[in-house]
């Protein structure tokens, strides 16, 4: 069963630890953006590779749906 976020703000809450969270809302950032482009950029400036994996993994579970009417 996966974790919520309360599940680990208690964990490191029990131990007295400090918790950091941080949201972004791209469900309309990265819709008409050249993909290739984005990472070339963020290659150049050295992001991490653990930081350019998560992104590519949003991006591999990307998804879309159109409703029209009723369909």
């Amino acid at each position: 069963m996966p974790f919520t976020r309360y599940d680990v703000y208690d964990v490191y809450v029990s131990r007295n630890s400090t918790v950091n969270n941080c949201a972004v809302d791209i469900s309309k950032a990265f819709d008409r953006m050249n993909h290739h482009g984005l990472f070339l950029k963020i290659m150049q400036r050295k992001v991490p590779v653990s930081v350019l994996r998560v992104i590519e993994n949003w991006f591999a579970k990307c998804s879309t749906c159109v409703r029209w009417g009723t369909c």
